[in-house]
């Protein structure tokens, strides 16, 4: 209980007691006297103290904000109880809205509720978004908070009306909050409003479930979530402009724009302009597409002229490529684009004949993601049949078919857009084409040759090969285990090497065909050894222990060596070398948009050392390496030169790899067989010293994707004394100087070089 003290108490007693239990100094509220006994189960011996309400926090940190009631020991300023007053709930509940059905225009169909997905809910200060079903949870809601108002709008759209945007405001009475957006559906802009948000949220997932990472629309949200205008004052159509999709009010002869397949289609204008295509023609048809991909109806824009029966186009169409004037159904862009459109619902009914469970799904994905392999063209035409066969294809040859070719090819050919023709025949290799063999001849590739446009001709199957980079292609028949099914070895090979190979076989008709089709100037090719060991493999994109930008030694005042995703100039990279990632090691990092010399090397010497690697996991071991190098700007230009070293005694000593003073500007590829340089060990590095000595000029280097690999050649060739690869007339006079001693020349291992050893190596000639 409480009892009336004096007329005043020590604030500077209270303030010392639990000013240490705020940042900075507390206000102090509503001081008084008590008499304390306990609480609750836990009572103690009455005693005078001193009860307050002390807040306090750090203005701009408002995470630091406390209020708590303290009860303070009068006589010995102790803290005997405390109790939080900042006081916080969980509120739940939904967003929903009532949204027209199906695929026409807003009296075309009955408005039940829908659920507004990724919709945002305001909760006094805190902000909460739904999920994909209109569903939330808002956590560290101040309990004094009374109501919770939901705009329509969220995370990924923001919806902007000159009408004003429709607002709910709902009681916070202790139980889940449900939003019902339109629940009169007697004002025809919220509908308009609740329709646009719902069918553009749509859309977009749809987009995103085929391409979780599409170019522009996948980092639209939050404070640059995307703009949807609705009711604007004109009547009659609905646009994309670049930065929205944009509706109109009923009138005119036409309802309100704000509808499913419409919306569908202008964020489809969007779908192509952030994967880089043109509009136009294409920009058109595509966008139809993707209304059809979400009604899995080909009937376009139902209602929108009034009429529930009729749309403004059709997908289910028959209109024939022209050379000129784009199609049969005329050449404006909307109706060309029923071309494309057209070739869509074929392939969807082909595809619902033969997917039954899954074809919506397949169809989505092989038109979500031709978008960004078509490429900035505004027309249409057989490019998008490729385009289409290359998405299906699985093994980067649509020439000799891909899994559904068949009705990806009849689709189109419905249009006047055909396929390329299939080859003739048609190769596959059962147990894979290998990337490494063994240089001793005894790896085997396994080839089976397939009618397609034409038959095969059984026993007709060659490999063609060659060691090495160069020189002409050698020819040996392929052994035919059943008809058209062929086994080859393939032929020993230098080691270290590269073999390169292609195969060939007849058709019925006798015309050759290869694989690869355009052999030989294109081919298979792999490495020859007996094993392969990747020492060290670093791109650069993560941080490997080991490197080091800079050593005691270094002079350079700037420009020293540091890991990053390059800012560009005409002297430093803009990008790294690797085909996926970012960063590279370059000589200093300037401001993006800075000057040439902005950050070059200056003043000295900059080192990259490479970390420790071993040089002894195979009999042969190489290292490469892309390097970036400029010199060749600022008042003494060509004066000076970054030398590439490698040391075998962890650093101590080192051996010149290469001098680079020629200006490339370009990532330039290297590699070194360790051993021509120095003696292999396990205490290998490499370093990369950059210089600005003398006279100033702007010098700007780089590494990327740094390699250790290390092959194992032994025992390549049963005679092959020299170790080249081959048994040949050089091995044999190897062999006869030996003759009647020991060591590599005694094949046999009886202790003796002699006549058993001469049969060995004559019979591998």
């Amino acid at each position: 209980g409480s009892a009336r003290g004096p007329r005043s108490i020590d604030q500077a007693k209270l303030l010392r007691a639990i000013g240490n239990q705020f940042r900075q100094q507390p206000t102090l509220e509503g001081a008084e006297q008590v008499i304390w006994a306990g609480v609750d189960d836990q009572p103690e011996a009455p005693r005078l103290a001193y009860k307050v309400v002390a807040e306090g926090g750090l203005v701009f940190q408002p995470a630091s904000y406390k209020r708590f009631l303290y009860i303070v020991d009068a006589e010995t300023g102790r803290i005997l109880f405390q109790e939080d007053q900042v006081c916080s709930v969980d509120v739940s509940g939904s967003v929903n809205g009532l949204a027209t059905q199906g695929s026409g225009a807003d009296f075309c169909g009955e408005e039940l509720a829908e659920p507004l997905p990724y919709a945002k809910v305001t909760l006094g200060a805190v902000t909460a978004y739904a999920d994909s079903n209109g569903n939330f949870v808002a956590t560290g809601v101040d309990a004094a908070t009374s109501s919770a108002s939901s705009q329509i709008g969220g995370l990924y759209f923001k919806l902007v009306d000159a009408s004003g945007v429709a607002n709910v405001t709902m009681p916070l009475a202790g139980g889940p909050v449900d939003f019902v957006h339109n629940a009169p559906n007697t004002d025809a802009l919220v509908r308009a409003q609740v329709n646009a948000y719902v069918h553009a949220n749509i859309i977009r997932d749809l987009v995103l479930a085929q391409n979780p990472s599409y170019p522009v629309i996948s980092g639209q949200s939050g404070t640059s979530a995307f703009t949807i205008n609705s009711n604007l004052q004109q009547t009659c159509n609905a646009f994309y402009n670049g930065s929205s999709i944009n509706f109109y009010k009923a009138g005119g002869g036409c309802s309100n724009t704000a509808f499913s397949t419409v919306v569908h289609h202008e964020f489809g204008h969007h779908v192509v302009q952030s994967g880089g295509s043109g509009q136009g023609a294409y920009g058109e048809g595509m966008a139809d597409c993707m209304a059809v991909l979400v009604t899995d109806e080909p009937l376009l824009a139902q209602g929108f002229q009034n009429d529930c029966a009729a749309g403004l186009r059709d997908a289910n169409n028959s209109c024939q490529f022209l050379v000129s004037g784009c199609s049969t159904c005329g050449s404006a862009i909307h109706a060309c684009g029923q071309l494309l459109s057209g070739c869509v619902w074929d392939l969807r009914l082909n595809w619902a004949a033969q997917y039954p469970d899954d074809y919506r799904d397949r169809l989505s994905s092989i038109v979500v993601n031709s978008v960004p392999l078509h490429g900035p063209i505004t027309t249409i035409g057989a490019d998008i049949t490729i385009d289409f066969l290359t998405l299906n294809d699985d093994n980067a040859n649509i020439a000799d078919g891909t899994p559904d070719y068949f009705t990806i090819a009849d689709a189109f050919a419905q249009h006047g857009l055909p396929a390329p023709a299939l080859q003739l025949i048609k190769f596959t290799f059962p147990a894979g084409i290998p990337t490494a063999v063994d240089p001793d001849g005894t790896t085997t590739l396994n080839v089976n040759v397939e009618p397609l446009a034409g038959a095969p001709s059984p026993g007709t199957g060659t490999f063609r090969w060659r060691s090495g980079t160069s020189g002409a292609f050698s020819s040996t028949a392929m052994s035919q285990i059943a008809p058209n099914q062929y086994e080859v070895a393939i032929p020993a090979a230098l080691c270290p090497g590269t073999v390169q190979f292609y195969v060939q076989a007849k058709t019925t008709s006798n015309l050759t065909i290869s694989e690869p089709v355009n052999a030989p100037a294109s081919f298979f090719a792999a490495v020859s050894a007996f094993a392969v060991t990747t020492t060290l493999n670093d791109d650069f994109e993560t941080s490997v222990p080991g490197w080091q930008a800079g050593v005691a030694s270094d002079t350079a005042t700037s420009g020293q060596w540091v890991r990053v995703n390059p800012n560009g100039t005409a002297a430093q990279p803009e990008n790294d070398h690797s085909a996926v990632g970012t960063q590279c090691y370059i000589t200093g990092q300037g401001p993006l948009g800075g000057a040439l010399d902005e950050a070059d090397v200056d003043g000295g010497e900059t080192t990259l050392l490479s970390p420790l690697f071993s040089g002894l996991e195979g009999d042969t071991t190489f290292v490469s390496y892309w390097r970036w190098y400029s010199d060749d700007t600022g008042p003494t230009p060509n004066t000076d030169s970054m030398p590439v070293e490698i040391s075998n005694d962890g650093g101590a000593t080192w051996t010149l790899l290469e001098n680079v003073n020629k200006n490339n500007v370009a990532w330039v590829f290297k590699s070194f067989k360790v051993s021509n340089f120095v003696v292999p060990t396990a205490t290998m590095r490499l370093r990369w010293r950059a210089r600005d000595l003398g006279a100033e000029s702007v010098v700007e280097a780089g590494v990327d994707d740094f390699n250790v690999t290390s092959y194992d050649c032994v025992g390549t060739v049963l005679g092959d004394l020299n170790d080249d690869g081959v048994v040949d007339a050089a091995d044999l006079a190897i062999l006869l100087g030996a003759w009647g001693g020991a060591g590599a020349a005694d094949l046999d291992g009886d202790g003796t070089v002699g006549a058993e050893d001469l049969a060995i190596l004559l019979g591998e000639f």
